[in-house]
């Protein structure tokens, strides 16, 4: 049995396996082999795994605001 990526059989990436595995932390973590022999499609899920990977690291923390005194009154 073949599982196609969104559902089409013309796309060249093919879903091959997948696993889980959690941890006492209550994280999860999901693995997943995805099968081509087209080396063009090969390029491009790996630039689109790139850019999310990108994108999340990208996330910037959010600014500390400094506790400074009222300002003086003239």
């Amino acid at each position: 049995m073949a599982f196609w990526i969104d559902g089409d059989r013309q796309n060249p990436l093919r879903l091959k396996s997948f696993s889980s595995s959690g941890t006492s932390s209550g994280k999860s973590t999901i693995k997943i082999t995805l099968e081509t022999s087209d080396p063009w499609a090969l390029g491009d899920a790996l630039r689109g795994l790139a850019e999310v990977q990108r994108s999340q690291n990208d996330k910037q923390e959010p600014k500390r605001r400094l506790a400074l005194p009222a300002p003086e009154e003239h």
